[in-house]
């Protein structure tokens, strides 16, 4: 029929008027069951969440202790004006009362040496001459986060003076500033489930797969308090946005919120600067189709109105940071005490990373981390042997696959490969910011990276990019299962691999359910 369009729904084909852009969801009692499905996933997500975060003990070796201290600063309205502060005395006492010594006690053989009953056990703790000393050791030191980019400390600081609110004090205050990632996954779910339903919605694989996947995805972020947790889901969000083809017709308001979520994104930290490059190719194509339709004036209005709202937070930041600590990022006085220091570019071309073996280190230990974290239990990572190898196997070969398709089909599905390659390039800027680092600084005293090992192999720093690097996994299984789909729905594949990793951390945390530091033991 004239001036309509054919779209397909799982289980039937819809008429939509002229003008709507194809493959955008239509609703139906399938979509409706897909939103339901969607929502009993991100109620699935909070409460795994909720369960591993109360599991694992407080304050563990991935920086938890630092982190937390900024939290209690700037949920009292203090925000650091120097590169480097001592801890506050509230956090002092709350690490010394909370804290478990199981992360980083040593074993003896394969023995976990028991620890001694948890300090908040005691009456009148507190006015022990051993616990002031303990505590009033803390906070000669330095708290090396100090100076980090401040998004996720002002949300954490105001949900951490709400938890005051409702009474919450010492152990159950910390707890509750380390539930903020249950509503934070729950975010994450609902808002991956927007890029499958936007960009893929005649792909039930991305549909479906994305929110399935991030619900179970085991990286521990989600576990502990750090700034890594609002990385996923303010990067999900601004890459949104910023690829959205509504947001051209939907006038200055949109294009600031655009503007918004990529300042908020880069300023939660660094590492996620992809960001910035996405909204960059986003406006450089948003001009190209303007031009062609004679609407280029119009169009660069209402980018100057996207590019005024992520421009001034970021430069107000920088430009505070200049200021008072002398480098944009604040990071000067950081790097100073891990005694890093930044090489000569001609001995750049002399590190591991240009060579076979070093890029085989980098990549394989990014991905094992960026899928799983870095914590560790009586000094040993928290990581089975052949899931890591399962993560390392299968994102090397599903991007490979994503990536040949990519170069077969891009002008078959120009918007759908448009989408996969900005994915593509989120990705690879993300590794490059880690090479870059790996590169350039001699690592001196620093334990890790170290001179004997002198690669940034955290994959939680680029956690941002989690939810592009879905798109590239799931569309490479989609791929990799299209000649066998009609026997094998790539979403069985998909939920699968959940169960797998579902099975694998509960192994894994197992010897923390016994732990008397954890929240149930509270």
């Amino acid at each position: 029929m004239p001036g309509r369009l054919e779209v397909y729904i799982p289980g039937k084909v819809t008429k939509l008027p002229a003008g709507k852009r194809a493959g955008a969801p239509a609703a139906g009692p399938a979509h409706r069951r897909e939103r339901a499905l969607v929502v009993v996933l991100c109620i699935a997500a909070a409460l795994r969440v909720f369960f591993f975060c109360a599991v694992c003990p407080l304050f563990n070796n991935v920086d938890e202790q630092a982190h937390f201290d900024l939290v209690l600063k700037y949920s009292h309205g203090h925000v650091p004006s120097t590169g480097l502060e001592n801890y506050g005395r509230e956090a002092a006492e709350l690490i010394v009362l909370c804290g478990s010594p199981e992360y980083l006690t040593a074993r003896s053989g394969n023995v976990e040496p028991p620890p001694p009953p948890p300090p908040w056990t005691y009456p009148s703790v507190r006015d022990m001459p051993e616990f002031q000393r303990v505590a009033s050791a803390w906070t000669t030191l330095t708290n090396h986060e100090a100076a980090s980019f401040p998004v996720y400390y002002a949300v954490a600081g105001a949900w951490c003076a709400a938890g005051r609110t409702f009474g919450l004090r010492d152990g159950r205050l910390a707890y509750w500033i380390r539930f903020l990632d249950v509503p934070l996954i729950a975010l994450l779910v609902w808002v991956s489930h927007l890029v499958g339903a936007t960009f893929f919605a005649q792909r039930q694989t991305l549909r479906l797969g994305l929110p399935l996947l991030a619900a179970f995805h085991p990286q521990d972020i989600f576990h502990s308090i750090n700034s890594d947790a609002l990385s996923p889901v303010l990067f999900a969000a601004a890459f949104l946005l910023a690829l959205w083809p509504g947001r051209r017709s939907r006038g200055t308001g949109w294009q600031a919120m655009t503007g918004l979520a990529v300042a908020a994104t880069f300023l939660v930290k660094p590492s996620n600067i992809a960001i910035l490059v996405v909204l960059a190719i986003a406006i450089f194509q948003d001009c190209r189709i303007a031009a062609r339709a004679g609407e280029l004036g119009r169009a660069l209005r209402s980018t100057g109105a996207l590019l005024a709202a992520a421009a001034v937070p970021i430069g107000a930041w920088l430009v505070r940071n200049w200021i008072l600590m002398g480098s944009l990022t604040g990071a000067g006085a950081k790097v100073k005490f891990l005694t890093w220091t930044l090489k000569p570019i001609g001995a750049w071309w002399h590190h591991p990373l240009f060579s076979v073996r070093g890029v085989e280190i980098f990549l394989g230990e990014i991905t094992r981390t960026f899928w799983r974290g870095e914590i560790v239990w009586y000094r040993q990572v928290l990581a089975h042997k052949g899931m890591d190898t399962f993560y390392v196997v299968s994102s090397a070969v599903l991007l490979l696959v994503s990536l040949t398709a990519l170069m077969i089909t891009r002008k078959k599905e120009p918007e759908g490969s448009r989408v996969v390659a900005l994915c593509f390039v989120a990705v690879a800027i993300s590794l490059l910011f880690m090479a870059n680092v790996s590169i350039a600084y001699d690592f001196g005293r620093c334990p890790s990276p170290s001179r004997q090992m002198p690669f940034l192999l955290s994959g939680r720093l680029i956690s941002g990019v989690l939810v592009p690097f879905l798109v590239l996994y799931l569309d490479g299984l989609d791929r990799l299962l299209a000649p066998v789909r009609s026997r094998v729905n790539p979403v069985f594949a998909v939920a699968a691999v959940a169960v797998a990793i579902t099975c694998s951390e509960l192994l894994l945390v197992r010897p923390m359910l016994q732990s008397q530091y954890n929240w149930f033991h509270l």
